[in-house]
């Protein structure tokens, strides 16, 4: 006859080792989500360098597409090309460095990084003639795009930092801005305020420029005085359409 034993119970955690593993547990909860904001905030950089070099590409390849360059611009867009190119292969580089290090696994979805959709042969339309004061410490894609703003009869200025656009909004007199938000030393943020504050710049169409696109960092453009915000790289048919509203909306002629 067999004899049936039971197994013998477990001895049942103490209210010391419950909170101990609950405090065990929200450590690695803490850890986890730290983990996860650095990699939310990793992505977001990563965006914002990637879109600085693809503006000055995209807006190269549109200069090339729309106008017939003398050798000295052609020269000028190649070598703007060879630079950018070069920017974008360190930053691949740098992102396989960090995935190595992580040792993640690739995804199968693909996430293309908008280009802003370079038309095969735009055509431009040649808006009345504004002017345009372009604020961005990216001196190969702003130079490009004033070229391009210039070859549709826009009257354009430069400034590669916040004071020098103060000045300049002041001296020119520009009816819309593009004004950068990663500028060095002073956010365009700032500057927007800035702009704001003086009485001839209360009615001028003030378009952020900005490489990250983060949805929750929206409500922060109309609070600096921003009219509308843009996600780089932008393309001449975006800014033409920007031309067309301001008509529309009172810009003077």
């Amino acid at each position: 006859m067999t004899e049936n034993y039971d197994a013998p119970e477990s001895p049942r955690p103490t209210v010391e080792e419950l909170e101990a593993r609950i405090a065990e547990l929200t450590r690695a909860n803490a850890l986890l989500a730290d983990a996860d904001r650095r990699k939310d905030e990793f992505l977001a950089m990563l965006g914002h360098e990637l879109r600085n070099p693809l503006a000055a590409v995209a807006g190269s390849v549109e200069l090339l597409l729309v106008s017939d360059l003398g050798p000295a611009d052609h020269e000028r867009v190649r070598n703007v090309l060879q630079r950018q190119v070069r920017q974008l292969s360190r930053l691949a580089e740098e992102l396989l460095d960090v995935t190595r290090n992580l040792r993640s696994k690739p995804s199968n979805a693909a996430h293309p990084v908008a280009t802003g959709a370079i038309q095969e042969k735009p055509v431009p339309k040649n808006p009345r003639r504004r002017r345009i004061l372009l604020v961005d410490d990216n001196l190969d894609a702003t130079e490009t795009l004033a070229k391009l703003l210039q070859f549709i009869g826009q009257e354009v200025r430069i400034a590669n930092d916040g004071a020098t656009a103060l000045q300049l909004a002041q001296s020119f007199q520009p009816e819309l801005i593009l004004l950068d938000i990663g500028l060095p030393e002073v956010s365009g943020f700032e500057v927007a305020r800035c702009l704001r504050q003086l009485p001839e710049m209360k009615k001028v169409l003030l378009v952020a420029l900005t490489g990250l696109g983060q949805e929750d960092d929206c409500s922060r453009f109309p609070e600096a005085g921003f009219n509308q915000h843009l996600v780089k790289p932008v393309t001449l048919r975006t800014i033409e359409a920007l031309l067309n509203l301001g008509t529309q909306d009172g810009m003077h002629p």
